[in-house]
Parts: C-alpha cells; structure tokens; sequence
C-alpha cells in the first residue's frame, strides 16, 4: 500500500480505532471488570455511526475505568453508549479456588503471559529508560504489578528507568526479568542496568537476559561483537552468580542496524544512546547476527572458557524456565 494513497489515510484511521478497543478489552479484562461499554466499532468513525460527536468515539474520552467498573457492577444501568445490561442470575456454582480463578482471570487477558512495566518513554504506570527523571512507579503501576502477580503474569523492567525498575521489584511478590539488557557497569548508558537493580533482582530470584542488538552491550575501546556481549554475561555472573544470568539477544534476520535508522525516532534509540559513551559504530554484530546464530554462538563461547555443561544449561535457558514457572499461573 502506497503511504500516499487513499487505501492507506483509510488503514491508518481504522488502525487509530481498532488498536485502542483492544487495548479496552485488555485492560478491562486485566483490571478485573467483567463487562463494561462495548468497544468502538469501525463503522462509527467510517461514517456508519452518522454523526462521530454523539456517537462511541466521542464517549470514549468521558468513560474512565471508574465509570466502567460502576457500570459493570450496577445492574439495569444504561452503558454510555446506549446499551442496557442484561441482569445477571445468581450463580449457584460453588465458590472457585484461588488458584482456578487466577487461571480463569488470566485466559481473559488474551493469553498474555508476561508484559513489561514501560518501554522507553514514561507512561501512566511508570518511567522508561530515556527518560531523564525517572518518577518511580506510579499507584496505577503498583496495582498493575500486584494483579500482574495474582494472574500469573511475568514481569519484565527491561526497558524500566533505574528507580521505576527498584520500585518494581519491591513491589512484586514473585521473581521478575530482565529481559534484553546488560551491565552499566561495563557500559555506562542508560540502557544496561546498574550493579544495585542486577543485585535487587537477583535477591528476588529473578534472571537478566543479555541482550545483543547493535550499540547495546558494548565495552569501551572494543567494537561490539560476540566478545563484547559475552563480557556482560561474565560480568553478571560475577556480581550475582549464574543462577540468574540468561541470554537475550534480541536480534532479527535482516538489517538490523537499518531498521534501528529508520526508526530511530520512534523507538527513542538516539535520546538512549547519547546516554553512553562514544562508540564505534557497526553494520552488525560479529557472531551475534540473528536468531539463527546467536544462542548456539554464545553457548560455543560458553563452553570454550570452561562453563560446565551445569551452568551452560542454566544460561541457554534453564535460568528463565525456572523464573517461568515461578511466576507463570499454574
């Protein structure tokens, strides 16, 4: 589709309706409400609704989950949009476990099983990475974390700034991840992770993924190649043993440097990487490719400097299966 034509205008405005009435769902089943205004359909915004300033779209700014949440619990009350709910027989099933309710509750999440905090930019639960002055978790945040717990939910503070990320921790009840990072103790940018976060997180049980994706995982005065990367892993195993390092590449097949200039802005990657040192850049990194060679690379690496076959097995996965499992519900 041509980003000049018609067809697309079209698709955009569609992709502005049809993503935030998932995100409605998602967060109405997460938040544990069990009915709440009908999501906005796509013939409202297309014309089909007649005119948008009374119709679901122009609803939407005055529906807060407060107002959804009274209206889901109030019998014979009239949805903003205009749909009565039907009243609700009393159940006569008896009251289910905690545990096949947390797994009732969390198959009404769409399957979600593990979600990070933020990404880069501060959002409503708490601040990302690029973000100068991190506020912490928010309240909205820490209920988000102790529902995420409850559900059955893996934590993820990958991309977490450095306070929002400890108050995370704090907060959780159960290991959370690390998913694709490295250590600021090698690298001083805002995208790895400080000794005290590395230390919190693995005191909690949790495991650190390092990651690999062009510019990330570098040591000063060396390109960034598999050497580089696997520096953060040793690293890490010295601060806070192998029991809670993994691997998190976060590679891709086909041009990933290309692909981080194209969206550059986007995925705020100039705003962290002006964070850390110079650097030299690289058209890939050496070893670390893509998915295809990556995790047999790095387990190669492992064995040639005298990793037992032990702790190989727990940092090619066995480490992040353990975190599953403890935190995944059952």
């Amino acid at each position: 589709v041509s980003l000049e034509s018609e067809n697309f205008r079209w698709l955009t405005m569609l992709a502005a309706v049809s993503l935030p009435a998932t995100a409605q769902r998602f967060f109405r089943a997460f938040l544990g409400d069990e009915a709440g205004p009908p999501p906005l359909s796509r013939s409202t915004v297309a014309g089909g609704g007649g005119n948008t300033s009374s119709g679901q779209f122009a609803q939407v700014s005055r529906l807060s989950l407060a107002d959804r949440s009274a209206t889901a619990r109030s019998p014979g009350r009239t949805y903003a949009a205009g749909t009565p709910q039907p009243a609700r027989p009393p159940s006569t099933a008896p009251p289910p476990s905690a545990r096949s309710r947390d797994r009732r509750e969390g198959e009404k999440v769409f399957g979600v099983r593990g979600m990070g905090i933020t990404y880069s930019e501060a959002n409503a639960l708490g601040s990302g990475l690029r973000e100068k002055n991190d506020s912490g978790l928010s309240d909205l945040g820490r209920s988000v974390v102790k529902r995420m717990n409850r559900l059955g939910m893996t934590i993820d503070i990958a991309h977490c700034g450095d306070r929002t990320g400890l108050e995370v921790i704090e907060a959780s009840e159960k290991p959370i991840t690390i998913t694709h990072a490295g250590a600021r103790g090698l690298w001083n940018s805002r995208r790895m992770k400080t000794d005290e976060t590395l230390k919190k997180m693995a005191e909690k049980g949790g495991v650190i993924g390092v990651e690999a994706a062009p510019h990330t995982s570098q040591v000063p005065g060396k390109p960034h190649t598999l050497e580089a990367v696997m520096a953060h892993v040793e690293y890490c195993v010295q601060l806070i043993g192998v029991d809670h390092v993994g691997l998190g590449p976060d590679t891709l097949f086909g041009d990933h440097v290309g692909l981080h200039s194209a969206f550059a802005q986007q995925l705020s990657l100039a705003a962290i990487r002006d964070s850390g040192p110079a650097y030299t850049p690289v058209k890939y990194v050496d070893g670390m490719e893509n998915p295809g060679e990556a995790m047999r690379n790095a387990v190669r690496w492992l064995t040639k400097h005298g990793y037992s076959d032990t702790d190989v097995a727990k940092i090619a996965g066995g480490n992040a299966l353990r975190v599953l499992k403890e935190t995944w519900a059952k």
